[in-house]
């Protein structure tokens, strides 16, 4: 049983009494099979070329960067001198409030990015 799975479809073919008894049928589906056997291989081979990860293009490295530096101005002139003013917050809390701060960051920063930059 398993040398008919194992067996390639032109194989196959050839020991088939309905394909034997069609003139050149044999001959045509070992010939399609060569071809599809070259074509697979062709196909995962540009494919694993464009799945490749490239160079970030420059535009979109410094838009991205940009965005991070505005939004850390954004917040060190917003939220910074009220945490200090509020009883030195980063003093008493440093593990919360650079959770917070970040989360303040990151928040300006995807909405200076837009739907494409999240």
């Amino acid at each position: 049983m398993t040398e008919a799975v194992d067996a390639t479809l032109g194989e196959r073919a050839a020991h088939s009494p309905w394909v034997l008894a069609q003139p050149g049928l044999a001959e045509s589906i070992a010939m399609l099979e060569q071809d599809l056997l070259a074509e697979r291989a062709s196909t995962d081979e540009h494919v694993s070329r464009l799945a490749r990860p490239g160079l970030i293009p420059p535009l979109r490295a410094f838009h991205y960067f940009s965005a991070l530096g505005a939004a850390q101005l954004g917040w060190a002139l917003r939220r910074l001198p009220q945490d200090l003013t509020d009883g030195l917050r980063p003093m008493r809390e440093p593990a919360a409030w650079l959770s917070d701060s970040l989360a303040y960051v990151l928040r300006d920063q995807l909405a200076l990015l837009g739907p494409a930059g999240a």
